[in-house]
């Protein structure tokens, strides 16, 4: 159990501020206290006091805690909301009695052991609680907003309230810059509009759960009119490019021709994507299983085709305005039905903004392009390409370089660390050597970029001396068999998990080696490399990923890679360091003997490859 103590009080409040400056942190604690009678509480709402609802660390838990007096009708309401929405979850979250309420406190029934752990459970019960609480605040406003309304509107005529009716399907705001529309549409309306699918967008991917969910909520028990939320729409000279709702009104448009409706624009769209086509196409499928169970008159469905575009609606948000920077700001905050754009889909997005819009097949090439990498990264026994260059070894060394520390479940922080770098506008930035250190420059540099590291990424893969690695102590990534020569690929997930995290570091030092000097003496660095990194696996019982990339950082393997001009160098820095570290005895237990294990068998077949003698006694057998 983590114990609270001033130093623990100092890292969780600077973390909090970091992350959410608009949170309260304060502590009960003295050091001459029992550490039970300690606690840390954090705020849940700044329109909310302390007193009635907060974050607590305590016992070694941290939970949330419903300590206002339960008579008050705001706090009673409050309670019930969070209660109602929040379900236990056997091994994860269980309301617990506090204060005389049979639910007074949620707990995360994970016992924290350090502060990294902490504030995994805090961002577990902040991304949980604080939108449930922000709807209820909003819930709230909106009810009083709507009793002051009745009140002011009372005495208004019925032709005035009609008047009104027609009215309030369309607001506008707008600024000196930009120009939005926010109107309520029927889906007839919708589809009469020029629909078109920017290149920045996701490919059309949903999944035959989310398609079925969509019919059932359009056809079952379902005659009347029928709010399918919010899209977004930007206006280009009449061409209206989907922002967001592309997978829902795809869909759609899929049900209106299985039910005769042919004249259907969005469907004339171009899918450049073999998998888009491959999930129009079953979903076509699906549908047609779907509406043939419940619709086998086929003379009818012209008629049921008529109601859907009369009854459906969406409010529907207008961007007027022709700006891809514009456009990018929506895009990049919007889900389809829930399913959170991954930094690399935020990536794409924000490089093509870069690219002139008069060079609109260059932007076509590079989202088909980075589209087919990520899918084939994403497939079952994919290759993860993308996620592993860019996600762990490019961001893990560009981070160790310049001495950064970084959270690992900060979220967006692939895509914050690889967005274009900023320039002065009058200076062009130039350079194309493609160094991982290189400042991200917007558009199409990034693109080859990121294509540039994963070929090397490939190449890399194929050396025996990953393969030894993979075989070992393992690393992310798949595995081709070597040994019998099939095309079986062996996904690394299965290994040992604490494994993985050390051989995602030794890989990572490796392959900045393996970029500046190729396949020379890669297999006396991959013994130096995993020698020195592997010393912290021996110096902790328990393994924990943020520290081993935070450790890693202060090893200084990096540094001395960048420093050396040839090999020697390096392997005679990285030689004396190991001379130092200490020899191991018999006192390892449980996992770090599993690991110390692994590391031989690593050293055994990577000495058949070494090209100096000397090194096969750097290793302690």
């Amino acid at each position: 159990m983590l114990n609270i103590s001033p130093h623990i009080v100092d890292l969780v409040s600077d973390l909090v501020k970091k992350r959410w400056p608009e949170k309260k942190v304060t502590c009960h604690e003295n050091e001459n206290a029992w550490h039970r009678n300690r606690f840390i509480s954090i705020s849940v709402s700044p329109d909310i006091d302390m007193g009635v609802v907060h974050y607590e660390y305590t016992n070694g838990y941290m939970e949330l805690h419903l300590e206002g007096d339960s008579r008050n009708p705001f706090n009673k309401q409050l309670y019930q909301f969070l209660r109602n929405q929040i379900g236990t979850r056997p091994g994860v979250y269980f309301w617990h009695r506090w204060f005389g309420m049979k639910q007074g406190r949620l707990r995360y029934e994970f016992q924290i052991d350090d502060v990294f752990e902490l504030y995994d459970g805090l961002v577990e019960m902040i991304n949980l609680v604080d939108p449930l609480v922000a709807d209820f605040m909003y819930t709230e406003s909106e009810s009083d907003s709507a009793e002051s309304e009745i009140i002011d509107d009372f005495s208004e005529s019925e032709e005035s309230i009609r008047g009104n009716e027609n009215e309030s399907r369309r607001d506008t705001v707008s600024d000196d810059n930009t120009n939005v529309t926010l109107e309520t549409m029927t889906l007839a309306e919708v589809f009469s509009l020029n629909l078109k699918i920017p290149a920045y967008q996701r490919i059309y991917c949903w999944p035959q759960k989310n398609v079925e969910l969509l019919l059932d909520d359009i056809f079952v028990q379902r005659g009347h009119k029928y709010h399918l939320g919010t899209i977004i729409l930007q206006n280009k000279e009449g061409k209206y490019d989907i922002i967001d709702g592309q997978q829902r009104t795809v869909t759609l448009a899929l049900i209106l021709r299985a039910l005769g409706k042919s004249d259907i624009k969005l469907l004339n769209e171009t899918f450049d994507s073999l998998e888009a086509q491959k999930y129009i196409g079953y979903n076509r499928y699906i549908i047609r299983l779907y509406l043939d169970r419940f619709f086998p008159d086929k003379s009818n469905r012209m008629e049921v085709a008529k109601q859907i575009l009369a009854n459906i609606s969406f409010d529907v948000l207008v961007l007027q305005d022709s700006s891809l920077d514009l456009a990018y700001t929506f895009f990049s905050t919007q889900n389809a039905r829930g399913k959170a754009l991954t930094d690399y889909e935020l990536l794409k997005s924000h490089h093509l903004r870069y690219i002139p819009e008069r060079y609109e097949q260059q932007q076509r090439h590079l989202a088909k392009m980075w589209d087919e990498l990520l899918v084939k990264s994403e497939r079952d026994n994919g290759d993860r390409s993308v996620s592993i260059v860019v996600g762990i070894y490019l961001y893990c060394l560009r981070k160790w370089t310049n001495h950064q520390a970084w959270y690992i479940k900060e979220p967006n922080r692939v895509k914050l660390e690889f967005e274009a770098a900023p320039i002065i506008d009058e200076i062009p930035p130039f350079g194309e050597k493609f160094d991982f250190m290189d400042p991200i420059q917007g558009g199409t540099h990034f693109f080859a970029f990121v294509n540039k590291f994963i070929q090397h990424y490939h190449l890399f893969t194929d050396t025996v001396q990953y393969h030894t690695l993979w075989e070992t102590i393992s690393c992310s990534g798949v595995q081709y068999s070597i040994i019998d020569d099939s095309d079986e690929k062996r996904p690394s997930e299965n290994k040992k998990r604490t494994h993985w995290w050390y051989g995602d570091v030794i890989a990572s030092f490796l392959f900045a080696y393996y970029l500046k000097f190729g396949n020379i003496y890669l297999s006396e660095a991959l013994t130096c490399i995993t020698r020195i990194v592997s010393q912290l696996r021996y110096e902790k019982s328990k393994a924990n990923k943020q520290s081993i990339m935070d450790m890693a950082c202060e090893l200084g393997i990096i540094g001395m890679i960048n420093q050396a001009t040839s090999p020697t160098f390096f392997l005679a820095n990285a030689r004396n360091i190991i001379r130092r570290l200490p020899f191991f005895d018999h006192s390892l237990d449980g996992i770090r003997v599993k690991y110390f294990e692994q590391e031989m068998s690593l050293y055994k077949e990577n000495e058949k490859y070494y090209l100096i003698d000397s090194f096969k006694t750097l290793h302690n057998k």
